[in-house]
């Protein structure tokens, strides 16, 4: 799974999937008034694909209830997903569905889908993109170490190596949590900044975004010491 926790409440299943799509490389807005053919309609997530050519748009409503969610909610969302011209539907419930919810969304444009489900329709395209945005950032941090900078003072030399020192580590470290994660585990890494302090992360999404945050800060560190 992307995320180890269930969400607490409704707002929180909003922000949990329109981080998935985020992290997927979708805009999207939580809690959007659209235009459909029989008026106005709120959604809890909109979500424009802008990976696809034409952009393809989501739909997506959440439904943190303690029941399983009947089959008058999914032809309810089935008409606004249909009404708006969105290209896909995703009705996502905390509980799942009753029997004839799966009947109302069958041969259409509308997927029903629990929690877990969700992150598993989306794990190889997050999963992908990720660890894709860890090469990026692996390579600019490559380019960074590798510039030529003439003239170098003798604290300039020193943070040059501590920063050349702690990308290896990192580099390491994200190389090693993803080769974790491929074997289906929760990564546990060093730090790039204490070599003897493990980091336990409760998710997977959690490591993701600590690795890529750590590229971000020390290159900004970096190009802000020496004012590049």
């Amino acid at each position: 799974m992307i995320f180890n926790s269930e969400p607490k409440n409704w707002q929180e299943l909003q922000i949990y999937v329109s981080k998935i799509f985020t992290d997927c490389g979708c805009e999207n807005q939580i809690e959007k008034d659209i235009e459909t053919v029989r008026g106005k309609v709120n959604i809890d997530v909109y979500v424009v694909d802008t990976l696809n050519t034409p952009n393809s748009i989501y739909l997506c409503e959440c439904k943190y209830w303690n029941n399983a969610i009947p089959k008058s909610v999914v032809h309810s969302f089935r008409s606004v997903v249909s009404d708006s011209g969105a290209h896909h539907g995703f009705l996502i419930a905390k509980k799942g569905f009753q029997s004839g919810a799966y009947e109302a969304s069958s041969s259409t444009n509308l997927s029903i889908l629990s929690w877990n489900e969700f992150q598993e329709m989306f794990y190889k395209r997050w999963l992908e993109t990720m660890t894709e945005n860890i090469k990026d950032n692996i390579y600019l941090m490559a380019k960074m170490t590798s510039k030529d900078i003439p003239n170098l003072s003798s604290s300039q030399f020193e943070y040059r190596e501590k920063i050349v020192i702690m990308t290896t580590r990192l580099v390491s470290s994200a190389w090693d949590g993803t080769e974790q994660i491929n074997k289906l585990k929760i990564p546990i890494i060093y730090s790039d900044i204490n070599p003897h302090e493990k980091i336990k992360f409760n998710s997977k999404y959690d490591f993701f975004h600590y690795v890529n945050k750590r590229c971000l800060d020390i290159i900004d560190d970096f190009n802000s010491f020496f004012s590049l």
